[in-house]
């Protein structure tokens, strides 16, 4: 790997993902059973010990009809990201992207409350593809390496810390390859 990818410009983070949802799980219920464009709404942040005016982003992911995923994105504040969702109330100037709040605002109608629901955090490198290899064109090639996956369903509003339980354990790892549709046979090929 180290023949063809190096760090990015963010070699190391600790992410800190806090999904919103109803009290019985019904939007990731809907996701899984592909319903409703398999619809996910997550507060990120980067900061390795977050307090409510830390930088947040706000993500809703969905799919459309033909499978294409969709994702709308803010950044704001934690404390202003959950009084949004959790009230409906903007009270941060950054919040403002018209099209995400009327998707927020369907969801809402679809579900009733939502509120934080489930915490996910983990430690993250980040990998980028040399854009010097002999004979090839860059092709922005992004590999990311999560670990330490840790979630829980309890305190999810205390945003502070990485208790809970391990996802995987064992030293398992996610492996993620970003890359442009066009070089997916590339990636297949030998390096």
């Amino acid at each position: 790997m180290k023949e063809h990818l190096v760090e990015d410009e963010y070699p190391t983070s600790i992410i800190t993902n806090i999904y919103f949802d109803t009290t019985d799980f019904q939007v990731i219920q809907d996701s899984i059973a592909k319903k409703n464009g398999r619809e996910k709404i997550c507060m990120r942040t980067y900061v390795t010990n977050p307090t409510e005016d830390s930088q947040a982003f706000l993500e809703l992911k969905k799919k459309d009809a033909e499978g294409t995923g969709h994702k709308f994105r803010l950044v704001s504040e934690i404390g202003a990201i959950k009084q949004f969702i959790e009230s409906g109330k903007l009270t941060h100037a950054t919040i403002e992207d018209q099209l995400l709040i009327d998707e927020l605002n369907t969801l809402k109608e679809r579900y009733g409350d939502l509120s934080a629901r489930m915490l996910i955090y983990y430690e993250r490198s980040s990998f980028k593809e040399k854009h010097h290899i002999k004979g090839q064109p860059p092709r922005k090639i992004r590999v990311t390496v999560d670990q330490n996956v840790t979630y829980r369903d309890y305190d999810v509003e205390k945003s502070r810390g990485n208790y809970g339980s391990e996802l995987f354990g064992d030293g398992k790892v996610i492996i993620e390859i970003k890359t442009p549709l066009i070089v997916s046979d590339y990636l297949l090929g030998e390096w």
